[in-house]
């Protein structure tokens, strides 16, 4: 869904995912406000489009910060592990 360049309407979402519609909404709005998808509106229906630029910039963040991340809990657990002295 989105991930193919396409545009997807709200309903895609709700009948998408077991969630109540204004769950969906929060969630889609969430994602407006970090620019990862946009919205045009026709009449009454809603259409959303994946931002390739800004999820390629959200994937480089998490790659970087799940490197920083794993390295960091890779030292904690080693420490964990050493014997009380």
């Amino acid at each position: 869904m989105l991930h193919d360049g396409t545009e997807e309407t709200a309903t895609t979402f709700f009948d998408a995912f077991d969630s109540a519609q204004p769950t969906i909404s929060k969630h889609i709005k969430a994602l407006e406000n970090a620019k990862l998808i946009s919205r045009r509106v026709e009449g009454r229906q809603h259409y959303f489009q994946a931002n390739p630029l800004m999820l390629n910039v959200l994937s480089e963040w998490v790659h970087r910060h799940q490197l920083l991340w794993t390295g960091s809990l890779d030292r904690l657990e080693g420490y964990l592990d050493q014997p009380n002295e």
